[in-house]
């Protein structure tokens, strides 16, 4: 069996793209559930890893929201990958993701001060860099 390609797995042309949009839609207190839920179609159907990267991240920000203990888990995830890559906004998400945690788990002493991490400058619209090019 061969795996299929980026658009077979989204569908028609644009599902992936319409399914961003609906999570987004539902980006708002207390619909968490249904964001995940969105997340999960998105991580069938994307074979991109810079948009499962960035599900990850969605996720678990979703999952901040319901206060599900799996969320520092699925951040400590998130930043190993974004860790990996060599691009300043991966940095600077890691970094700054790590600093929520740190705030979110009351050590404040543990979070490093906002002037001495890298600022994501010049930094494109997060889903469009995890799209890819456009075609």
């Amino acid at each position: 069996m061969t795996s299929a390609t980026p658009k077979e797995r989204c569908g028609a042309p644009g599902t992936c793209l319409l399914t961003t949009a609906l999570h987004d839609m539902r980006w708002h207190p207390g619909h968490a559930k249904q964001r995940l839920e969105v997340l999960g179609r998105l991580e069938v159907a994307s074979g991109q890893d810079r948009l499962r990267h960035l599900i990850q991240l969605l996720r678990a920000q979703a999952l901040v929201e319901l206060g599900d203990p799996r969320a520092l888990s699925e951040i400590d995830a998130y930043c190993s990958a974004a860790d990996r890559n060599s691009d300043p906004v991966s940095r600077w998400q890691s970094l700054s993701r790590r600093a929520a945690a740190e705030l979110l788990a009351g050590r404040l002493d543990a979070v490093p001060a906002w002037n001495t991490m890298p600022s994501p400058a010049n930094s494109h619209d997060l889903w469009a860099a995890a799209a890819g090019p456009a075609g």
